[in-house]
């Protein structure tokens, strides 16, 4: 492609990052923002201060770190900030609901299924301790929680209303 072809490429309006890239950016968050929180309360039980607080405060900076970043640098959202603050507390909310609710359901039907292949290919009995369990419930839970969070933030917390839309049709 010439000089002109990137030229009139690059004189057209910004284009929203694609969903692979704003991925990559809402993962890089997410390491940053439970480094952020998980530091957090951290420090805050090494200076003595109570496990609840600590953890509470801890949270609440992790969560405000992940929001703003996520605003800016994954999304580019430039819209209403506490309109998208109350969104960006549902989705958190009901993703880990719904991901952490379902992911016990899941880790369950995953053992079972395991157990079906192994008896058929005739190998022994497969099972996992109470901690084992727990572990795949919170590793199938984390990747749900950051798929749909990520899905209910691009969708809806941070979509900007469209302004190339005509009038509503009445009725």
């Amino acid at each position: 492609m010439g000089r002109e072809g990137l030229r009139s490429r690059a004189a057209g309006p910004p284009q929203t990052p694609s969903a692979w890239r704003q991925g990559g950016r809402y993962l890089a968050v997410g390491v940053v923002n439970t480094l952020v929180g998980t530091g957090a309360m951290l420090l805050l039980l090494r200076l003595g201060v109570p496990y609840w607080p600590a953890t509470a405060g801890g949270f609440a900076l992790g969560l405000g770190t992940s929001f703003a970043l996520n605003r800016r640098f994954t999304f580019g959202h430039r819209g209403d900030v506490r309109r998208a603050f109350g969104r960006f507390l549902l989705v958190t909310l009901v993703g880990y609901g719904v991901a952490f609710f379902v992911a016990r359901r899941m880790a369950s039907a995953a053992l079972v299924g395991l157990s079906v292949l192994a008896a058929a290919l005739g190998a022994g009995p497969i099972g996992a301790s109470p901690q084992g369990f727990d572990m795949l419930a919170v590793v199938i839970g984390t990747g749900l929680y950051t798929t749909l969070t990520f899905v209910g933030h691009r969708r809806w917390t941070f979509r900007e209303p469209r302004t190339d839309r005509g009038p509503r049709p009445a009725g």
